[in-house]
């Protein structure tokens, strides 16, 4: 970022915003440091997503996100909650639990805030907004995370870019986008009222857009989720299946020696002759996750 903030220094920028995924997060330590490194949501290595703690622990007609949800292993309230079980120590050292957008903020600015963006946790945000200052942001899932006694909304300044991270660029406004890459997308469309929205990327997201949640049993049957949205709405969505099974199909017949392009790919796909060949379910656990999942080798013994 620095690198690209120095490039073009010539340039007058009026503002710079962030805009990234909404799952992960980082812990802030009083002295305004990072506290770890911050796990990625499909990071084998992050043994602390169990949220079946948390699963049970959310009313289940309050709950903004079905525990039946294939992408339930990976949204924040659930991970940090994991974390409050498997590292307590470190979580009680937090000042503040932050989003991946609000701690580069953060390092741009200087300025420590909570947003209530389009992330994946609705409820946590709303809560964060409201939350009686430090450790009151997410009582309900019995974690007492930290939390920044500021929030902002999209749209709203969060601070003068530091010299120390470009001085040809010092003093430039960073602005609060929506933050979170589906929460832009869909603000750059048309998709309330009988208009649903299709959004692919690493998973695909399929919803519409509303003034208010919905946190009704048949939305919880349904597998549906609420997500904070631009200016006050929420995007009534469910995750589906999405381009990372593709790409890391591709990726792994290029290292055995097949380099399939996307248009022969899609082809096949249209030949009626291969149709309902092969059936797979993209919500299976290992799909996701497929390092955890891994097969292991049984064990033989000798005859």
């Amino acid at each position: 970022m620095r690198r690209a903030l120095e490039r073009n220094g010539g340039t007058r920028l009026d503002s710079i915003g962030v805009d990234s995924w909404g799952v992960d997060y980082a812990l802030i330590g009083e002295r305004g440091n990072l506290l770890e490194n911050p796990y990625h949501y499909r990071d084998s290595a992050d043994q602390r997503r169990d949220g079946s703690g948390v699963r049970a622990r959310e009313p289940r007609h309050g709950s903004t996100r079905s525990p039946a949800s294939s992408s339930c292993r990976s949204t924040r309230s659930i991970s940090s909650y994991a974390a409050c079980r498997a590292t307590p120590d470190l979580v009680d050292a937090a000042r503040a639990l932050v989003t991946i957008p609000d701690l580069l903020n953060y390092w741009l600015t200087g300025t420590l805030t909570v947003r209530v963006h389009g992330g994946d946790d609705h409820a946590v945000h709303r809560r964060a907004e409201r939350g009686p200052g430090p450790r009151g942001c997410s009582t309900r899932s019995g974690c007492r995370h930290g939390c920044c006694s500021r929030s902002w909304n999209q749209g709203r300044l969060i601070g003068p870019l530091q010299a120390s991270v470009s001085a040809a660029r010092a003093g430039t406004p960073v602005v609060a986008p929506a933050c979170h890459d589906t929460a832009s997308a869909v603000a750059s469309v048309s998709a309330s009222g009988n208009t649903a929205f299709l959004s692919s990327g690493t998973w695909s997201l399929l919803g519409t857009e509303l003034s208010e949640p919905i946190i009704t049993s048949r939305a919880l049957a349904l597998n549906f989720t609420n997500e904070g949205g631009v200016c006050g709405t929420t995007r009534l969505l469910k995750n589906i299946g999405g381009l990372w099974l593709l790409q890391s199909c591709r990726r792994h017949w290029k290292s055995q020696g097949l380099d399939l392009p996307h248009d022969a790919l899609v082809a096949g796909a249209a030949d009626e002759r291969l149709a309902f060949r092969s059936l797979i379910d993209p919500d299976y656990a290992a799909v996701p996750e497929p390092d955890r999942h891994a097969a292991r080798p049984s064990r033989s013994t000798a005859g």
